[in-house]
């Protein structure tokens, strides 16, 4: 190393111009320059600089991927250093964590932002990346950031305190806020709107999440539901074309449950919140309290996948199918994450009485706001009702789909749909109840039904509303109700016609 350094011009100099001892710390300094060099040579972490040539979205998308450390950057980040000099986004994010029980979403807060300046400028509105880089300003943040925030988290709470999401954590689509948020900027506070406003608001909601359309392309989407909400705020109907026609959802039998078993799809979570809504508010199984929003929760398995794992006796199921169904949403439900630990590879009646008998005394009270037939407590029959259960609970909750989507579309088109599509007819979904059943012939009265779980005890059909068993008269979904367990039931889809051997629902 003191040779190298003698043959450089520098050393040369030194050589002529220093004295010995000089020449000495003149070579320690080199020596220690070279050793520092080599150490940040090794280092992961390096400066870089690069020329680029290309547009602003392949910018981004450079941007987010170049970094080398696992540190999460995206385009918000280009767009702090932009706003700088005249606001500090990193600030007011940390400022709004500092006092929200929310947690923020920057991006949400940044298109709410861009599509409110878009609409204030009567100019065609756009929310991508390119728009917000290009023409978003220091001054459009200082004007709409605080109150575009003060939105978020009124729409977050509404969310919340009516039942639409079980935790910030678990929500659908976190790009729906925002429509959701310009309804709001439009009418001011939630407890003004209107029966009829409220009603749409459910049906756009559920409708939105089971037609999967935020799925891909939700910028278009955004934009489209934030103009039709803000004219359903105004009173007004929703001229965007062809609005209620694509609002299809995509399950259109308890059967396409089945295929859903991750959890970042937008239908998983939009089912296991569904079952908080129609209940509104799922019980706790540590206590008959409600979950809240502030409680850490887990997709639990009802019937654990380390129990289908150690090949139980199965009715009806073989090995095969039951490994492919445990991870479906219809065998899972929402519950805190420290009691969802407690569960292991037990049968669910032992581990449902254990949670009986040595947590909460009351857990027959929770069950049925998370679907769970109440006997599965106590009948350990369930053990080997695998495929029993996933059948009659899809059964229920596509039911509840049903209910508050395709079961209201026309009456949500009459109201608001254009006058165009208020001429399309959306195919009735209104179907005949057992009454209408006996009245044309298709089920005659004295015939007997019977269920799933029990094909050996039946009931007489008495008239379209009651049965007789074992000598007594009993409302129908009274019956149905002790013979399978559940505390709500659809009879067509649980109750079997003796003579045909099918389902009440094959007949409508």
């Amino acid at each position: 190393m003191n040779t190298r350094f003698g043959k450089t011009l520098y050393g040369q100099r030194m050589s002529l111009e220093l004295d010995e001892n000089q020449q000495k710390k003149a070579r320690i300094l080199y020596r220690l320059a070279i050793k520092r060099l080599i150490d940040l040579y090794k280092q992961q972490k390096l400066i870089a600089f690069y020329l680029l040539d290309m547009g602003l979205n392949k910018f981004c998308t450079f941007f987010e991927r170049s970094n080398s450390r696992g540190i999460q950057l995206n385009f918000t980040d280009i767009l702090a250093a932009k706003l700088y000099d005249g606001f500090n986004l990193r600030k007011k994010i940390e400022e709004f964590e500092s006092q929200s029980p929310f947690k923020l979403n920057r991006e949400i807060i940044i298109r709410a932002i861009a599509y409110i300046v878009g609409t204030q400028q009567r100019s065609s509105i756009s929310i991508d990346k390119e728009f917000i880089l290009r023409h978003l300003e220091a001054k459009d943040f200082q004007t709409y950031w605080d109150t575009t925030c003060e939105c978020y988290t009124r729409s977050l709470r509404y969310l919340a305190d009516q039942h639409y999401i079980l935790s910030q954590a678990w929500m659908p689509s976190e790009n729906m806020i925002i429509p959701l948020m310009m309804f709001l900027r439009q009418i001011k506070h939630f407890h003004s709107m209107s029966e009829n406003q409220r009603k749409f608001l459910e049906y756009w909601y559920w409708t939105s999440i089971f037609s999967n359309r935020y799925s891909t392309s939700s910028n278009e989407i955004i934009i489209i539901d934030s103009g039709a909400l803000h004219q359903v705020a105004s009173g007004e109907r929703i001229t965007a074309r062809n609005y209620f026609m694509r609002m299809r959802p995509l399950i259109t039998e308890p059967s396409d449950l089945f295929s859903y078993t991750k959890r970042s799809s937008t239908i998983y979570r939009g089912i296991l919140n569904l079952l908080g809504y129609a209940a509104q508010g799922l019980k706790d199984w540590k206590s008959t309290h409600k979950i809240t929003v502030s409680m850490d929760l887990e997709d639990h398995h009802i019937y654990p996948r380390a129990y289908i794992a150690s090949k139980p006796k199965m009715v009806g199921m073989n090995q095969n199918e039951a490994d492919q169904l445990v991870d479906c949403v219809v065998n899972r439900t929402l519950i805190p994450k420290i009691l969802n630990i407690q569960m292991g590879k037990k049968a669910p009646v032992e581990y449902m009485s254990e949670l009986q008998q040595k947590v909460n005394s009351q857990l027959a009270e929770c069950l049925p706001s998370h679907l769970i037939p109440v006997d599965m407590i106590t009948d350990e029959t369930w053990n080997s009702h695998f495929k029993l259960f996933l059948e009659e609970r899809a059964e229920t909750i596509f039911d509840a789909i049903k209910h508050y989507t395709t079961d209201v579309a026309t009456e949500m088109m009459a109201r608001y749909g254009s006058q165009s599509e208020t001429s399309q007819e959306i195919p009735s979904s209104t179907k005949p109840r057992l009454r209408d059943l006996i009245a044309e012939g298709k089920v005659v009265v004295g015939e007997r039904v019977f269920t799933r779980k029990r094909p050996d005890r039946f009931a007489t059909i008495v008239d379209g509303d009651t049965v007789e068993f074992e000598g007594k008269r009993l409302p129908i979904n009274t019956w149905g109700q002790q013979m399978t367990g559940w505390s709500s039931i659809s009879i067509y889809n649980s109750m079997f016609l003796e003579r045909t051997g099918q389902p009440l629902r094959n007949l409508r």
